[in-house]
């Protein structure tokens, strides 16, 4: 009996581990803080599917990110004349989708580092 107490501590901490993404390099989840669900999300080429209202996807890995978020219905917003644009530092970070109607999209997008 003295045994198994290890083993379940020892699978827990390996368990807790492979949830947890990397520190090193850039990681997105999104959060849907709207009432609508989505049908198909993406972010700097990565598709990250449907997310119901309310609900944030897992992280997904990437190498570079464009630090200014954009969020609307079809497509990702595109930003002319400032080059060279800022990247995200590596990180954990959610970017929040949130309905804003003084935006002609009527969404807003704000990645938070967390």
């Amino acid at each position: 009996m003295k045994h198994i107490f290890p083993i379940v501590l020892l699978a827990l901490v390996i368990f807790d581990s492979c949830n947890k993404p990397p520190e090193d390099g850039i990681f997105i989840r999104i959060r849907n803080n709207t009432s609508t669900n989505f049908i198909s999300t993406s972010t700097a080429a990565e598709n990250f599917g449907s997310i119901n209202a309310g609900n944030v996807t897992a992280y997904k890995s990437f190498e570079k990110v464009i630090a200014y978020p954009g969020a609307t219905l079809y497509a990702g917003m595109l930003y002319c004349g400032t080059p060279p644009l800022p990247f995200l530092e590596k990180g954990k970070y959610r970017l929040d989708i949130s309905a804003d109607t003084t935006t002609v999209n009527g969404f807003n997008a704000t990645y938070i580092r967390e």
